[in-house]
């Protein structure tokens, strides 16, 4: 029986086009496994294949215009005869290299717990604004605390500040049309971060802005693991009946890099230059910036953007700098390979290595994934618990006894290399106990990770989680 000519060369076809993938694939900065994965893909099932590395694996933000230069004062750490010297000035030495924008610098910095708190005092500064005001979430609902931030930036917008509000487009797909209406109508300029139905940059689609950043007349700026919706506000959702997330406000010559970092993606997402609009008010805004510790803070942003993998850079010498302490708090644990050895080397020496996860997630196959690394790191000697309260979201770090990182990275392949995160590292014990009393609630409430006792619900158990870890260099 003779093959049907047309399927042949629809067949051809593919498999060009297969090879051609390959070809951008190897050229590509992909991790190895990664890379692995999507020329498997291509080449034994093409017609799925191909249109999948499309749509989530192609291309890089080769436009992005990077960040504008900060108006920066003369840039002063605090005296580094406090045990923090050290520390800021191995990581200084490393980030400084990429440009201004990671230049450390004083701040007053304060610990914000879960969304009652956050969300009060980020609303409280927009309110006090007079100037400008600088929102970016990764999701942003239109629900009960959409609504009330919505209302309180069309009320600033009509006061006559200069407002703006960045909105990924995938995290925020479901966010109503009226809602960016209504804003637009009142003189609130708005902008999303590659729309997922954008034909000109379609093949673009994996990459996402996961940042949350909050800037409010240059002086006061916020920044965590909370996005804008109910359950990020709430003490109580769902069948996880709790959703445990930190944030942080930091007030001082920092805030200047993230109004650059807030620039730059505002530019790649709209061509638009901004910087000349955002004046700084001749006098302080009424908002409170005296709250908090002064603390020397390291501004680390990174995206697929990056020349250098300035994320997986970051989390190196995260592991690297620990001498006798590393707690990771994270709720998406697929860690790069050289991650997974800097862990395992870090327990050889001797270094305390704990990793707190929640024990259920929205995400079902990347709790699998995650599940399954950490039975990997806790046979290598890391300590892993699961959070049993509710959903744990923070992404925090503690090193030792005075660094900490706080911000948006959480410790999985789409932080390093596909979504545009920030982290802050906070140099200083006085914050940083605070920190540590967090973490350890945090433990209190959450017990060591454990297989199934079971034989035959073990096996299953780690057969669904080692076949859903096929996709992770993908995830």
């Amino acid at each position: 029986m003779q093959a049907d000519p047309a399927i042949i060369a629809i067949s051809f076809l593919l498999y060009c086009l297969a090879f051609h993938n390959c070809y951008r694939i190897l050229g590509a900065r992909h991790s190895p496994a990664a890379s692995i994965s999507w020329i498997w893909a291509n080449l034994t099932i093409p017609i799925i294949g191909v249109p999948a590395y499309w749509l989530f694996g192609m291309g890089r933000l080769r436009d992005y215009p990077g960040y504008p230069k900060p108006r920066l004062s003369k840039p002063r750490l605090l005296p580094e005869e406090s045990i923090n010297g050290a520390p800021i000035g191995e990581f200084s030495k490393i980030f400084a290299t990429f440009g201004d924008v990671f230049l450390p610098a004083p701040c007053k910095v304060r610990l914000l717990k879960d969304g009652s708190s956050t969300f009060s005092a980020i609303f409280d500064a927009i309110n006090s604004g007079r100037s400008y005001i600088l929102v970016q979430y990764y999701i942003l609902r239109s629900d009960r605390l959409g609504l009330e931030l919505k209302e309180l930036l069309i009320s600033k917008a009509r006061e006559g500040l200069k407002v703006f509000l960045l909105y990924d487009d995938m995290g925020s797909f479901w966010l109503s049309k009226q809602y960016i209406k209504d804003l637009r109508l009142a003189g609130v300029h708005t902008a999303t971060f590659l729309p997922v139905l954008s034909l000109k940059r379609f093949y673009l689609m994996n990459y996402r802005n996961h940042r949350k950043l909050v800037v409010v007349d240059g002086q006061i700026a916020f920044t965590g693991g909370l996005n804008v919706g109910e359950e990020y506000a709430a003490s109580r959702f769902g069948r996880h009946r709790y959703w445990r997330d930190t944030h942080m406000s930091i007030s001082g010559e920092s805030v200047k890099q993230l109004v650059s970092i807030f620039v730059g993606d505002w530019e790649y997402s709209t061509n638009q230059k901004i910087m000349d609009q955002l004046i700084e008010p001749e006098t302080s805004s009424s908002c409170n910036t005296s709250i908090g510790f002064e603390q020397n803070i390291l501004v680390v942003p990174s995206g697929p953007y990056d020349s250098t993998n300035i994320g997986m850079l970051l989390f190196m010498q995260i592991i690297h700098g620990a001498k006798k302490k590393l707690w990771v708090s994270t709720p998406y644990f697929v860690p790069d390979e050289a991650l997974q050895k800097g862990l395992e080397l870090a327990v050889l020496k001797g270094i305390e290595v704990k990793i707190l996860l929640p024990k259920h997630s929205e995400q079902m196959l990347v709790h699998w994934v995650t599940l399954s690394y950490a039975e990997q790191m806790q046979r290598a000697g890391v300590q892993v618990y699961l959070y049993e309260k509710g959903f744990i979201h923070q992404k925090v770090i503690l090193i030792d006894e005075d660094v900490a990182f706080v911000g948006t990275s959480n410790f999985d392949n789409r932080t390093l290399y596909l979504n545009c995160e920030l982290m802050l590292g906070i140099f200083g014990q006085e914050f940083n106990k605070q920190v540590k009393s967090m973490l350890n609630d945090d433990f209190r409430s959450a017990k060591v990770f454990t297989p199934k006792k079971d034989r035959l619900i073990r096996k299953l158990v780690r057969l669904r989680a080692n076949g859903a870890r096929l996709l992770a260099p993908l995830l």
